[in-house]
């Protein structure tokens, strides 16, 4: 759930229920005061009738109205202590039962104890109470729907540096050529955190182009101290006064040699694949690339007992075209070194993607760490571990995507673009 949406959640469960409970207390507090005036309106009667009996000795003309009637009759005791009360009681103008609110009290008139009842209806009371209470359950409608309007607009204009900020994290690269930077804002606390944001960045993408600057360099210069070694080793081998053990140690070095080499070469083109030098692209016939790398492998794959079959549909690419060829090459490569003897490889491509497929000689490849630079599987002591992370590189490079699957005791690597 987004900050917004549970802070608007207890926002309104904390308004409704404190307009609820406000609404409760008015309602109560209405109520008493209503009754109130009705109670004094009911003995301000009392003294007006007990007044004209002490001064005429009888009662005065009674004009019954529909919201107040009074009745008399004769009684055998006074009431003591009489207060107004609630009650339902017939209203003989209106000719209906209602609730009202009545008093009575005693009184003498010629020495005949009379008890009196005047009786008002609480009709008007109770619709004025619910007119009230229907204008402030309309108002707390209104407020509600109003707040959460003027919130959502609000917040949403409040909380657009956030995730304006939020995108550009979510964008960022460390490959990238700049730093990370994030604009000022007028509200203080983003602010900050874009402010400690950019300095993290700046000093994340310092340290990642020093590194790769290093790997760069370390590439390049391990060549002439690899081509100066491997000259002398050569010159070494022709010299028909080695003997046997001298040679096999010598061979043991020019492999060695070899496979620094071929590391050395893996690490600069990442490193050329990550500083962006491969950003110029063509349209090129895909299949006219992988028709030409399966041909060169294909004394390789009848050396190891290999058969390879291919499905190829004519498919254009908008890519650069030596990192097409690195891609193509680096796969059947990797299909070469895990397919076992009179194993099978199946090369499919077509508008949408380019799958290779070939028959496992063990277990499946590990998913997390299959991409990832110096990953061996078991057993594989002559592999460099960078030909599937330069793959990926490319992929990235290119805008495509680059699966694994193993399924039916086969690996499937498949690349949709």
């Amino acid at each position: 759930m987004k900050l917004f949406g549970k802070y608007n959640r207890i926002n309104i469960a904390v308004t409704i229920f404190s307009f609820i409970a406000g609404s409760i207390a008015f309602y109560l507090v209405l109520d008493y005061v209503l009754i109130g005036q009705l109670d004094r309106s009911l003995r301000v009667e009392e003294q007006e009738i007990q007044t004209y009996i002490d001064k005429n000795n009888r009662f005065p003309e009674i004009h019954d109205t529909r919201h107040q009637w009074i009745q008399q009759k004769a009684a055998q005791q006074s009431i003591a202590d009489a207060e107004p009360y609630s009650t339902v009681a017939y209203n003989p103008v209106a000719k209906i039962t209602e609730p009202v609110r009545q008093y009575r009290f005693a009184t003498y008139i010629s020495k005949q104890l009379y008890e009196v009842t005047v009786s008002q209806s609480k009709t008007e009371t109770e619709e004025l109470l619910r007119l009230i209470i229907f204008i402030t359950l309309g108002m707390i409608a209104l407020m509600l729907g109003l707040n959460y309007l003027v919130s959502r607009k609000l917040v949403n204009r409040l909380w657009k540096p956030f995730y304006t900020t939020i995108e550009l994290i979510g964008e960022y690269k460390a490959g990238s050529r700049k730093p990370l930077e994030l604009p000022d804002v007028a509200i203080d606390e983003i602010n900050l955190l874009n402010t400690h944001l950019n300095s993290m960045t700046q000093r994340i993408h310092k340290d990642y182009r020093s590194l790769k600057q290093f790997t760069e360099n370390a590439s390049h210069e391990m060549q002439t101290p690899l081509a100066i070694i491997r000259s002398h080793v050569d010159g070494l081998l022709q010299d028909e006064k080695m003997d046997e053990k001298s040679i096999r140690q010598l061979a043991g070095i020019e492999d060695a040699i070899t496979k620094l080499s071929r590391l050395q070469q893996a690490l600069l083109m990442l490193a050329k694949l990550e500083n962006r030098q491969f950003d110029e692209k063509a349209s090129i016939q895909l299949s006219a690339v992988v028709e030409h790398w399966v041909t060169t492998f294909s004394d390789l794959f009848k050396t190891a007992g290999i058969s390879i079959h291919t499905n190829l549909q004519e498919t254009k690419v908008f890519v650069h075209p030596h990192l097409a060829d690195i891609l193509v090459s680096n796969l059947l490569k990797n299909a070469l070194r895990y397919t076992p003897r009179s194993g099978t490889i199946q090369v499919d491509l077509n508008k949408s993607h380019f799958t290779i497929a070939n028959t496992a000689a063990g277990e499946p490849l590990d998913q997390d760490r299959l991409f990832g630079r110096f990953y061996k599987a078991s057993g594989l002591t002559d592999s460099t571990g960078l030909g599937l992370a330069i793959v990926h590189e490319i992929c990235e490079t290119a805008g495509w995507q680059i699966s694994y699957e193993f399924s039916a005791n086969t690996h499937f690597f498949k690349v949709r673009y």
